[in-house]
């Protein structure tokens, strides 16, 4: 059959982070073209500029919002699944109007919600939009939360059962499976890749590694225009702590190869599971993350990383000195998280897990 079989709504670069990023892999699946089913996209966004939690609404998001049901008027018809990707600000705004025009039209959908706040932002709605949320919540065929323990948190919030619920956090490319570097020394070169805004911890790290010129750590990502002055202010091409600029998605993982860590010293209020975690893993990198959220969930202590208290530079740099220092325990822990990583292949996650959401023979094609 042609046309759109499957639509999928959620924001696409150029605005570059782990949404899109995940959208766009979503969307690109060479899985979806094997099975024969033809994939339209609908984009969420239509900025480069990182939204940061209490901005205002403006006249281009209103601009936004009809762009998406124009296109929706289009292209819903010839779709018979359709895939929401989106976080708490939208979900409770544009897409409750979304969920509220599949649900009229009886179209089977799922929703992936990014970040681990929709049950807080659910909690803090007025009444009348918590009740809306709550019912048109319950008409999706699946809610796709990232971890185990945010599915129980959203259950109890929404009264869904946790059976409707399927664990999506992120997944590997095929392309970026198997890279593993392996065991290799440890030479003190750490990383950052994400948004660079201060919530991710970077000022953590600046601060940590503080006249340690025996380690360094590069950092790549879209800055927020909020901290941009005091971020150039506290790198230096010259220095321990670089600034490397925004990296192309599919560069993640070749780029992450080159070094001894990845650093993700987090406190992000709506943080959920981070992509670049298992993007480390795929690499053979351990990992150095703070203790927040569900993070414990994917990152358990000296099994797959080194957990730290988040806002305590102090103890980011006796992680790293641990990870120098102990060759036993960093291999260690590369090796469990290279067994990790696979559960979330892109195989695994596309190829079974939402093949099955769907309801597609990948062997038939229908």
């Amino acid at each position: 059959m042609k046309g759109d079989r499957l639509l999928v709504i959620g924001p696409l670069p150029p605005c570059i982070g782990g949404d899109s990023v995940f959208t766009m892999n979503l969307a690109a699946s060479g899985y979806w073209r094997e099975a024969g089913i033809d994939v339209a996209t609908i984009n969420s966004t239509s900025t480069d500029r990182i939204r940061m939690a209490g901005d205002p609404y403006r006249a281009r998001d209103a601009v936004r919002f009809l762009r998406i049901m124009r296109e929706l008027a289009r292209k819903l018809p010839r779709s018979r699944f359709v895939i929401i990707c989106a976080n708490t600000s939208f979900l409770l705004t544009a897409g409750l109007v979304l969920m509220g025009i599949l649900a009229a039209s009886r179209k089977r959908f799922v929703v992936k919600m990014f970040g681990t706040s929709l049950a807080e932002g659910i909690d803090a709605a007025g009444s009348i939009r918590r009740k809306v949320a709550v019912r048109l919540l319950h008409r999706a065929a699946y809610l796709l939360p990232e971890t185990d323990g945010f599915a129980r948190t959203l259950s109890s919030a929404t009264g869904i059962p946790v059976d409707r619920m399927r664990r999506l956090p992120n997944f590997i490319r095929d392309a970026d499976i198997g890279r593993s570097r392996g065991n290799a020394r440890f030479d003190g070169r750490c990383v950052f890749v994400g948004q660079v805004k201060r919530e991710k911890g970077v000022f953590t790290i600046a601060d940590a590694l503080a006249g340690r010129q025996d380690l360094s750590c590069d950092l790549y990502g879209p800055i927020v225009d909020r901290d941009r002055a005091e971020f150039m202010d506290r790198v230096s091409p010259s220095g321990n702590v670089r600034y490397g600029g925004i990296l192309a998605p599919a560069d993640v993982v070749s780029t992450i190869l080159r070094y001894d860590a990845l650093l993700l010293p987090t406190f992000h209020a709506g943080e959920g599971h981070p992509a670049v975690i298992l993007q480390a893993f795929a690499a053979g990198v351990p990992v150095v993350a703070s203790r927040w959220k569900y993070i414990p969930e994917i990152v358990p202590d000296r099994k797959r990383g080194v957990l730290v208290p988040p806002e305590s530079p102090g103890d980011l740099l006796a992680a790293i000195d641990l990870l120098a220092s102990d060759d036993e325990l960093r291999d260690s822990i590369v090796r469990n998280a290279s067994a990790y990583v696979d559960a979330f292949s892109e195989r695994r996650v596309v190829g079974d897990l939402l093949f099955g959401l769907v309801g597609i023979d990948s062997k038939a094609g229908t």
